[in-house]
């Protein structure tokens, strides 16, 4: 399946988001030409979006894999896009702070996947921790049983188009 990736790009970044945090300060009009070839894909239907791991300032303090500003943004071009986060494992996802928190905002701000190339033990505990979150409630007050279901119903949707898809 065709994906887009990695929106918004990393243009006047410097660094790695596989090691650092990066910053990207882009006048509007820099932002605008990076984000050029996104959109024109996004407006051809494509079906799925990876977002990368930095920080632009368009977006706010957090990162785009992270942003609900992200999401809505993208989602006025294609409202039927699903929405991937680049790899949780590359230290620009959640800079230090706890994973299973970092998860649990992606998915609360409108993330449809999420992914995690990490050992299958270290998979496991990561899924654990966050389903003890959401039973016992120790989690953002804004994600609800309207967001699982969401996630849910997009997850659907995903395997829908993949069997439409011919070889």
């Amino acid at each position: 399946m065709p994906v887009i990736k990695h929106y918004p790009g990393l243009m006047l970044g410097k660094g790695d988001t596989h090691f650092n945090k990066i910053e990207i300060n882009a006048t509007q009009q820099e932002f605008d030409h990076n984000e050029k070839p996104f959109i024109a894909a996004l407006q051809k239907n494509l079906p799925i979006i990876m977002i990368g791991h930095a920080q632009y300032k368009q977006f706010g303090a957090t990162p785009a894999s992270r942003s609900d500003k992200v999401i809505k943004h993208l989602k006025q071009y294609n409202p039927n896009l699903i929405t991937v986060t680049d790899d949780i494992a590359m230290q620009a996802y959640n800079n230090g702070q706890d994973l299973s928190n970092a998860v649990l905002e992606s998915i609360n701000n409108g993330f449809d996947l999420v992914i995690y190339s990490a050992s299958p033990e270290k998979q496991i505990n990561l899924i654990a921790k966050i389903n003890s979150q959401i039973k016992s409630k120790k989690i953002n007050p804004n994600f609800t049983k309207k967001n699982l279901i969401k996630l849910k119903r997009d997850l659907t949707k995903a395997k829908k188009i993949i069997l439409n898809l011919d070889e």
